[in-house]
C-alpha cells in the first residue's frame, strides 16, 4: 500500500500537453472535426497536443494557431444532449459571475460535434496553473465551493427532487469482501493482492457508511461531484475557472462536499512536512467547514458529515473498479484501486484528526 499524500496523478501542478505528430492519424481525426464542425480553414495547418488527463474515457486537445488557441474534448459515445446541458448550465453560471468554462458553439449552432462514435465539443481556452495546494488557493477554492453550490441552488433544479441516496452498491461491496468471492478473483490480475490484502478494511469502511446513512440521507441536490485540483485553474492565488460540468448532477451534498475537501485537502499535505500535517490538516478542513457553513447556515456540516460523504464517494468509485473487473472482467481502471484504498486512510486522518 502506497504511503498517504504521496504525489499522485492528480498532483502535477501544470497542465501538460504533448505534441502530436502530423501526420499522425490522431491528428487527422482532430484537423476533420475542426473543418467539418467548426469551420476550421483547411489552410491553417495548427500545432495540436495532447493534454494529459487522469481520466481514461475523454481525450482533451489544445489546438494552437497563430490567430488562437482552443481546447477539444472527445467523449466516448453519444453525449449531445449531456454537452448541451453542460453549456447551457455553465453559460447560466458565467451570467451569475462564476467563474466557468465557456463552451463555443458548431458552426451549425450545436453545442457539439459527433464523429465515429465521439461527441466532440469545443471550449474557449483559459490560462493558468492547476491547484497546487497553497493555503491562499485553497481557501479560494473553498470559497468557490460554496459559490458554485449557492448558485446550483438558486437554479432549483426539480429533478433534485426525483432522486435519493444510491447505497445498494454498498451491499455488493459486502460480497466481493467475502471470502466466498474469492473463486472470481484471479491473483495474477493488476492489483488483486492489493484488493486482497485490503478486503478486511474495506469492509469496515463499508459498514461505516451504512451505520451513517441516515445522515446521509435527504439532502440531494444539485453539485458538482468531481471538484478536485484538475478540475481548478488558478491564476496566482485565485480560482480563474472551474471545469468538467459533465460531473454536475443532482447528488447527495455531503458526499460531493466531503468529497472536494478530501482531495484539494490531500493536495495541500503532498508537500506539507510531516511533522505539521495533523496541525495543517485540522486548520484547512475548520476553514473548509466554516466558509460552507457561512454560505449555508441552514445545511452546516461538520468533520463528521463530511468525512461520511467523502467515504461513500470513495467507495463508489471501488465499486465501479470492482464491479468492472468482477463482474464484467473490465480491467481499463484496476490501475486506480491502490489510490482509491489510501483515500480511505487518508479520509481518516483529515477528517477525524478534527
Amino acid at each position: 500500500m502506497a504511503e498517504l499524500f504521496a504525489p499522485n496523478n492528480l498532483s502535477c501542478r501544470s497542465v501538460v500537453a504533448d505534441l502530436l505528430s502530423p501526420d499522425s492519424d490522431e491528428v487527422a481525426t482532430v484537423l476533420s472535426v475542426l473543418e467539418d464542425g467548426y469551420n476550421f480553414p483547411p489552410s491553417v495547418l495548427p500545432s495540436i497536443k495532447r493534454i494529459r488527463t487522469p481520466g481514461i474515457f475523454n481525450r482533451n486537445y489544445r489546438v494552437e494557431t497563430p490567430g488562437e488557441t482552443l481546447i477539444l474534448k472527445a467523449s466516448s459515445g453519444d453525449r449531445r444532449a449531456r454537452f448541451a446541458y453542460e453549456a447551457e448550465l455553465s453559460e447560466a453560471l458565467r451570467s451569475a459571475g462564476l467563474p466557468a468554462a465557456r463552451t463555443v458553439h458548431a458552426y451549425n449552432g450545436s453545442w457539439s460535434h459527433l464523429v465515429e462514435g465521439k461527441t466532440w465539443v469545443r471550449y474557449a481556452y483559459i490560462p493558468g496553473c492547476y491547484y497546487t495546494g497553497g493555503a491562499a488557493q485553497l481557501k479560494s477554492a473553498s470559497i468557490g465551493f460554496s459559490r458554485l453550490s449557492k448558485a446550483f441552488a438558486d437554479l432549483r433544479d426539480q429533478s433534485c427532487n426525483e432522486h435519493g441516496l444510491e447505497l445498494g452498491f454498498l451491499d455488493k461491496l459486502i460480497e466481493f469482501c467475502t471470502d466466498e468471492s474469492d473463486q472470481n478473483i484471479d491473483p495474477s490480475v493488476e492489483n488483486a493482492a492489493v484488493f486482497l490484502d485490503n478486503r478486511q478494511y474495506l469492509k469496515e469502511a463499508v459498514y461505516s457508511v451504512i451505520n451513517g446513512k441516515e445522515i446521509l440521507r435527504g439532502n440531494v441536490k444539485l453539485m458538482h461531484t468531481d471538484y478536485h485540483p484538475h478540475n481548478l485553474l488558478f491564476s496566482g492565488e485565485k480560482l480563474a475557472c472551474i471545469l468538467d460540468f459533465e460531473d454536475v448532477k443532482p447528488h447527495s451534498m455531503l458526499a460531493a462536499n466531503g468529497f472536494a475537501a478530501l482531495k484539494l485537502i490531500r493536495q495541500s499535505l503532498v508537500d506539507c512536512p510531516v511533522a505539521d500535517r495533523r496541525k495543517q490538516a485540522r486548520e484547512q478542513l475548520a476553514m473548509w467547514i466554516e466558509n460552507w457553513n457561512s454560505s449555508f447556515p441552514a445545511e452546516r456540516v461538520d468533520a463528521h458529515m463530511l468525512r461520511l460523504g467523502a467515504c461513500y464517494q470513495v467507495l463508489s468509485l471501488i465499486y465501479e473498479i470492482l464491479s468492472g473487473w468482477l463482474l464484467r472482467g473490465d480491467l481499463r481502471q484496476n490501475f486506480a484501486l491502490p489510490k482509491h484504498l489510501v483515500s480511505l486512510h487518508e479520509i481518516e486522518f483529515i477528517f477525524a484528526n478534527h
